[in-house]
This record gives structure tokens, sequence and C-alpha cells, in this order.
């Protein structure tokens, strides 16, 4: 009987220690950033067309206080609830402290600065398709903005969704920076299709309840009124138009 005890602690050990090998948080390193010196002016549009602001604002705030990135808005899915967090360039309460780096991890990997999985409420699973060129021009865009100080409660999320380590093994099933389609030869039909990819996943429905993101579902359940009017459309035009009108910036 003995024996079997241990053999059987033996196996728990074994796979606990697989289990956390296998959901290590993946990051990307400094060195392996592109010699890219960031935009601002480029990460204004991207700011735009990834509608930023439609999640991040404050709950109720307007025109230019909605810049601010402050957070608080509440996405109540069946795991829980989902508080969207501050991304304003304050160093303490915001993101201003961030590396490059550690802004790219992020966006791409769903990896926050200190090791942890993000939840994909925050949908990594669309940005992982964005060129690393375009996250770091967005990163140097909201650093021009204005600081906030708001604090946003936590996750409201009850067990075993409060624990965020498992993410891992869902990351390896449907994490992926490869387009869906073929890019086109055009360029101007490939940088479309990096666009269209970055929102593909934000407002993708279907039977397949594991793959479509808790924010999706929050927002299909709840209808058009549960986040503020995205109006990265019109912005994202507006833009254009005072760059005379091309898309990538430096074209």
């Amino acid at each position: 009987m003995r024996r079997y005890a241990v053999a059987l602690l033996a196996l728990g050990v074994l796979g606990l220690a697989g289990f956390w090998l296998l959901t290590q948080p993946a990051t990307t390193a400094a060195t392996d950033l592109p010699e890219h010196t960031a935009d601002a002016a480029a990460g204004a549009m991207v700011f735009a067309a990834g509608g930023c602001v439609s999640c991040h604002a404050a709950p109720g705030a307007t025109e230019e206080a909605k810049l601010s990135l402050a957070g608080g808005l509440e996405l109540k899915t069946p795991f829980g609830t989902f508080v969207v967090p501050i991304i304003s360039p304050d160093p303490e309460h915001g993101i201003g402290g961030w590396s490059q780096a550690e802004f790219v991890t992020a966006m791409m990997q769903g990896t926050s600065p200190d090791g942890a999985h993000y939840y994909p409420a925050f949908p990594y699973t669309s940005y992982a398709r964005m060129e690393v060129a375009d996250v770091m021009d967005l990163q140097a865009y909201i650093a021009t903005l204005q600081p906030s100080q708001n604090v946003a409660p936590a996750h409201d999320l009850g067990f075993p969704f409060n624990i965020s380590r498992g993410l891992g093994l869902w990351k390896r099933l449907y994490l992926r920076a490869e387009p869906v389609l073929p890019v086109p030869e055009d360029p101007f039909l490939a940088r479309g299709q990096v666009l269209a990819g970055w929102r593909a996943g934000r407002t993708r429905t279907g039977p397949d309840a594991a793959r479509t993101s808790p924010r999706t579902r929050a927002v299909s359940a709840a209808g058009p009124k549960a986040i503020s009017p995205i109006t990265w459309r019109q912005d994202l035009r507006q833009s254009l138009t005072a760059r005379g009108g091309k898309w990538p910036p430096s074209s």
C-alpha cells in the first residue's frame, strides 16, 4: 500500500510539473524587437483603428476625457465580471512604466509585466496578428495622452476562473499569429487584411464557446449598448484625411 501511495504521489508531482511547464506564460525579449523608431503619429492611427477608446475610456467619459483611458468598464460574462483596466501613461497606475518589450508581450502574447496570463477578455488573440512595429507605435502614441490615476477594481471571478494559470493551455490551442487567409500581394490589401485581423476576433460569434473571447460573449449577450459607441471608422477616416489619405503613414 505504501508503494502505491508513493507511486501516486510521484505521478501527481510529475503531472503538476508538466502542467506548470505547459502553461508557462510566453514573453518577448527586448532583443527580439525589430529595429524600429516608434512613431506616435502612426500610433494615433493604430489607436483609432483598434477602437481602444471604446473599451478603455471610463464609463460616462465624454470628449477629451475619453482619452485618459481610465478603464473601469464592466463586462459581465458567465465566468464572472471582467473590469477593463486603466492603460493611461501614468507610470504608477497605468502603463507608463512599461518597457517596449513588456507592452509588445501584453498586446501580442497576453502576458502581463509580472508574468501572469491575461484573460482573453483582453483580445490579444486578435492583436497577435499585428505588426510588432505597429504595436510599438501604439505605445508611443499612448505615452502622449493625459495620464490618469484612476484605480479600476479587480475582476470578480469565481473559482476556478479566478486562477489564470490554466490559460496557458488555452493559448496553446487558440493563440495564433498567422493570418487566417493567405496574405494578398497587393500592399494595400495586405494592410487591410492586417486591420481586419485585429478586429475579427473581437466581434466573432459562433458555437465555439471555448474559442470565443469573454468580451465577445459579454457584448453579444448584452447587446450593442454594452459598451460605448465604437467610432474607430470615423476616427480612422479623420486620421487618414489629416495625413493625406495614406496608409501606412510612412508610405
